[in-house]
């Protein structure tokens, strides 16, 4: 009997505990901010980027569009800290993941266009160091070779000044998953497409060097040029 009353009035605790942490986060929440300016053309992209802050989906964000050297679309909403109130703002300041995967797409499409590359060749035939002689470069573009990111313990440092060792060093190893298995490179795509970039241009440019000089800077706005 006296355990029974115990779990009643513990179920009754976590049920008021429920309610008050539900109620809390009603009378608290923080009313959806929004600013900027944007083109007739995008305003239902206005109307969703308001949709998904004022549902609360989206805490904070910003945006920015360009169309044909014009900005059309700038707004940012929400907050960039709840505890304190504060606004996202053009000037928050946020960790960016995932930001080679467009960049590497563009640079691919290019050295398609100037018959510098195959998609359906295999990546070895690009790269020397790449352990696999049968894997694509469609395929390495679609995050199956298995090499999802380095087991040896890198900074940042030693991928920015020392990419040729790193790549050397990542192919030793054996693939975290089996080839032509989809998974995500962590830090490991821009190393291959890299190596892969360098070897076909004529230049023999990095990657980053690459992207500015023949994607970035030609179309370059006078926004982006400051």
């Amino acid at each position: 009997m006296t355990l029974r009353f115990i779990s009643f009035v513990g179920a009754i605790f976590v049920a008021v505990i429920a309610v008050i942490v539900c109620f809390t986060s009603i009378i608290f929440k923080l009313p959806p901010k929004m600013e900027g300016t944007s083109s007739l053309k995008f305003k239902p992209l206005s109307l969703k980027f308001r949709e998904l802050i004022e549902s609360g989906y989206e805490r904070g964000a910003g945006l920015v569009v360009f169309e044909n050297g014009k900005n059309v679309f700038d707004i940012v909403g929400g907050y960039a800290d709840i505890r304190f109130e504060v606004p996202w703002s053009p000037n928050t300041i946020t960790p960016i993941f995932g930001s080679s995967v467009l960049p590497v797409a563009f640079i691919f499409g290019l050295l398609k266009d100037r018959n510098l590359i195959n998609e359906s060749v295999a990546v070895r035939s690009y790269s020397e160091k790449f352990p696999s002689k049968y894997l694509t470069v469609a395929e390495l573009l679609t995050h199956m070779t298995g090499y999802a990111y380095p087991t040896d313990q890198l900074s940042f440092f030693d991928i920015r000044d020392e990419p040729d060792n790193v790549v050397k060093a990542l192919f030793k190893k054996h693939p975290t998953f089996p080839s032509g298995t989809p998974s995500f490179h962590f830090h490991t795509l821009d190393l291959i497409a890299g190596d892969i970039v360098s070897n076909v241009d004529i230049k023999n440019r990095p990657l980053a060097r690459f992207f500015l000089e023949e994607i970035v800077w030609p179309r370059a706005t006078p926004e982006l040029s400051s």
